[in-house]
């Protein structure tokens, strides 16, 4: 059998730049007790560097290595299962502790973001206000400070800038067309966003550039796959569209293209996945057929033609889920010689927990090409009330009234009803569970459990479990989409450590560091507490209680620290 090579001569090299290397440190006449697949404890191979060198970037070289049956020199390739990189923070104790910075999100968001320090070089004590966690509701930074074991102090700063929930901007532009018909147009619409249905599902993606001009336009399916692209220039004209193969014929095609000029396609090409041309005599005429047939016409979705009067709604999103309305009534009066049309639009459309103010603009029209008349707001019986807004306090509904200002009978008084329904002033409950209700000796989890609605935790590190090693109290903070703030108290009587044993039969011993519970501390458990400091596993229980190594109700920097330490022999954990 042969054997997978193993380091017989090795140099290991350090980077700051990943170009330029230097030797930290070298083994030579290495030997192995095992085979590559058999190897033992013993076979671990150090490589220490004498003097502490910062890098960022380390190279492992096999000056020679075994390569087949036995220790023969012939390769200088080799394979490994894991290379474990440690700091000896013994060799320089005037080292300022470095640490990093996760995030619960890098993507745009209107919802709030946790930084979470991570990765310490050594073991700290952190200084700075909120712990390991710090929750921005806002673009800004934040300095993590700690120190460590020595008095030497080290910072981290989160910086967030991808929050925004202030929702897309546009307007609405009337036009008629040929047939006298009331055309609306969604326009200047201030980024990039998505249209949506009266559902919220996503049916087009709009792309504009810094003038607010739309570039293009791409049409979503059910499953919000792009299935073609229409490309736009500044005058408004289309340039090119691409059709995405959905037939079941030239599976080699990818994308279908035509090149457009004064709306007459002039030219076409089909592309493969990778956006490489795919020569048209490699395709036969029925697959060239199919391919054409994609080319059916669809409706410009930021345009919308009233045939009769109505109402219509064009609503956007962003990318970081603000969501805007533009709510449009028309009516058609004097067998459509004039048309009164108004549009709506709110000072916020995103949740929230202030008031909101909706602002109507109304319009007259006049269809045979006379001067447009003044149009006046009105309540509604007509009296003018020279007021287009309305301050929604709570959920509700409010109808706007207008009319010609040539009307001084009432004959035409028309309304515009506006609907808010994201005002939410109501504090977000939630209620707590308790591993055990029972006089114990053993450590008492408390959980939060039934929010009335979502929230994020805004103490104890974001985690809704807090451990109690003794009675007392602990108040969960909380608040919802909206800026809403809640409060929960867990409060603990029962533990009484003096008793022969824990209520509801005998504790499981829980041993610290051991986050799975095979009798041993190693890399995995390290990993695994890791993973709970940045949300993306959840101990619980005794998992919790063995990530808990200092004890303290909380799995933060210390306890990773600490199981570090005990890996590199540092620290004994008992």
């Amino acid at each position: 059998m042969v054997e997978t090579g193993k380091i017989l001569d090795g140099t290991v090299y350090g980077s700051m730049d990943g170009e330029t290397w230097a030797p930290l440190s070298q083994k030579q006449n290495l030997r192995y007790s095992g085979t590559s697949d058999n190897l033992n404890v013993a076979d671990i191979k150090d490589f220490d560097i004498a003097e502490p060198k910062e890098v960022q970037f380390v190279k492992i070289v096999a000056d020679n290595a075994s390569q087949g049956n036995g220790m023969s020199r012939n390769g200088k390739w080799f394979a490994a299962r894991a290379f474990n990189l440690f700091e000896d923070i013994t060799k320089n104790k005037n080292i300022a502790p470095t640490a990093d910075i996760a995030y619960s999100t890098t993507e745009p968001t209107n919802e709030a973001v946790v930084a979470r320090l991570i990765n310490p070089s050594k073991e700290i004590t952190i200084t700075s206000e909120g712990g390991d966690t710090h929750i921005f509701t806002e673009n800004g930074e934040f300095t993590f400070t700690f120190v460590d074991s020595d008095g030497n102090a080290g910072s981290a700063t989160a910086s967030v800038t991808w929050i925004d929930k202030d929702g897309p901007t546009a307007d609405i532009t009337y036009k008629l067309d040929p047939d006298k018909k009331l055309l609306i147009l969604l326009d200047e619409i201030s980024e990039d966003s998505y249209l949506l249905d009266s559902d919220n599902n996503k049916t087009n993606y709009i792309e504009v550039d810094s003038n607010k001009k739309v570039t293009s336009i791409s049409y979503l399916d059910d499953n919000g796959n792009v299935y073609k692209v229409l490309d736009i220039d500044a005058d408004g004209n289309i340039t090119k569209v691409t059709y995405k193969n959905t037939t079941d014929q030239a599976n080699s095609v990818d994308s279908y293209v035509t090149i457009l000029q004064d709306g007459v396609v002039v030219s076409e090409e089909y592309l493969d996945s990778h956006k490489e041309v795919i020569p048209a005599s490699s395709l036969t005429d029925a697959e060239k057929e199919a391919l054409e047939g994609l080319r059916q016409a669809t409706s410009n979705p930021l345009e919308y033609i009233f045939q009769e009067s109505g109402d219509y709604e064009f609503k956007i999103m962003d990318k970081a889920n603000n969501i805007a309305y533009k709510s449009i009534k028309v009516d058609y009066i004097n067998n459509d010689t004039k048309i009164l049309a108004s549009d709506v639009t709110y000072s916020t459309t995103n949740l929230t927990n202030q008031s909101v103010i909706g602002t109507i603009r109304p319009y007259i029209i006049n269809t045979d090409g006379t001067k447009n008349e003044s149009i006046v707001m009105t309540d509604k019986d007509g009296t003018p009330t020279n007021t287009s807004t309305y301050t929604f306090e709570k959920n509700s509904m409010h109808t706007f009234y207008y009319k010609d200002a040539l009307d001084t009978e009432n004959w035409e008084i028309k309304h515009h009803i506006a609907r808010v329904t994201w005002i939410d002033k109501d504090a977000p409950t939630a209620k707590i569970k308790y591993s055990t209700e029972s006089s114990t000796k053993e450590p008492v989890t408390a959980t939060l459990v039934n929010e009335s609605e979502e929230i994020i935790i805004t103490n104890n590190g974001t985690n809704r479990e807090y451990i109690f090693t003794e009675n007392g109290e602990f108040t969960f903070e909380f608040e919802d989409k909206a800026g809403n703030k809640g409060t929960a108290t867990a409060k603990v009587t029962w533990i009484n450590k003096n008793q022969g044993g824990s209520s509801g039969g005998s504790s499981t011993s829980v041993k610290k560091g051991d986050v799975n519970f095979d009798g041993k501390i190693t890399l995995e458990d390290l990993a695994r507490i890791k993973m709970h400091l940045i949300d993306k596993e959840v101990l619980t229980g005794n998992s919790f209680k063995a990530g808990d190594v200092n004890s303290d109700g909380r799995i933060t920097l210390e306890d990773s620290a600490r199981v570090k330490m005990h890996l590199i022999g540092l620290l004994e954990i008992k």
